[in-house]
Order: structure tokens, then C-alpha cells, then sequence
């Protein structure tokens, strides 16, 4: 579904907020239906991109366009369990950094993501973990600065199978 809301192409709209999104409505009719101050309530969305939210769904075309996706069987749901929402990735926030043997770097963000955690660009102090492959650029540094964990690959598959083990 995430995948649907971000080719919308509402303003401000990238897959990971997207992601976030649909993390917190699970459906597209919530998200409608959600005032701009509920979608302010989800951690990585501000002013703007709850206006451009609003905004769109006001338009009665935009509304009738997602009427239509439905109507000829578009899921505008997340599925049941596509969501991990424990284990060890549950709630965390990484960073990658180089570049990766086990994973494209599509590949590891849905490793993270389907596993409940975060992905994303830029190391800041709510970053919980770097993830570094081979020959690793400036993020690395400032990880290091920051005080963030840094562990590789093989350490992110591992705590990745702790949770596919818990289920």
C-alpha cells in the first residue's frame, strides 16, 4: 500500500514517508479521513507535509481517482502481518553506509522495514544504528561523533533472524 500512496504523487510524499503513513493509518480511507493534526502525530511528518496531505484529498478528482483504483481492485490496505511489529529491529532507526555484499540497497531496506525497522539517509542522534559495508563514506565519521552503533551486515542478519525465530 505504501507503494500506491507514494505513486499518487502527493506533494512531499517520498516511499519512506509513505511508509510511515500507512505504518500508522493501514488503510488509504484513514488517511483521508485523518485531520492534519493527526497526521501530524506520526513521527518524520511536519507542517508541510500534512497540508500537501490535506490539500490533496480535498480534491474531489484526486478523490475520485483513488475511488477508481479501488473500484477495479486495488488494495488500498496493508495486509495483514506485512508489518513486523517486534523483535529486534522493531522501532529502531539505521543509516547505511558503502557498499554491501548480501544486499541491494533496496534489498536491505525492506529487510529492515518488513522486520520493523527504519531506514534512513542521513546519521543524526535519533539514528540507532549504521550499518557499513565495504569502503564506507563520511557517515561512518559521523556515527562515530555521535556516539552511534556501528555494526555490519552480518550483525543485522543475525538480530534479523532473532525475530523471523520468535514468530
Amino acid at each position: 500500500m505504501e507503494r500506491v500512496l507514494f505513486s499518487l504523487g502527493i506533494r512531499h510524499i517520498g516511499e519512506s514517508v509513505a511508509q510511515l503513513l500507512m505504518r500508522h493509518f493501514q488503510t488509504i480511507d484513514s488517511l483521508f479521513n485523518a485531520r492534519e493534526e493527526e497526521i501530524l502525530s506520526v513521527p518524520g511528518v511536519g507542517p508541510e507535509i500534512a497540508a500537501s496531505i490535506r490539500t490533496y484529498f480535498e480534491n474531489k478528482a484526486n478523490r475520485q481517482f483513488i475511488d477508481d483504483l479501488k473500484e477495479i481492485g486495488l488494495r488500498m490496505e496493508l495486509a495483514g502481518g506485512e508489518i513486523e511489529s517486534g523483535g529486534n529491529l522493531s522501532g529502531k532507526t539505521f543509516v547505511v553506509t558503502g557498499t554491501l555484499r548480501n544486499f541491494t540497497r533496496k534489498g536491505i531496506k525492506e529487510f529492515i522495514d518488513q522486520r520493523g525497522g527504519k531506514v534512513t539517509s542521513s546519521v543524526t542522534s535519533k539514528t540507532d544504528f549504521l550499518v557499513v559495508g565495504g569502503d564506507p563514506g563520511s557517515k561512518l565519521q559521523k556515527a562515530r561523533s555521535l556516539g552511534i552503533q556501528i555494526i555490519g551486515e552480518d550483525e543485522l542478519i543475525e538480530a534479523g533472524e532473532e525475530v523471523e525465530k520468535r514468530k
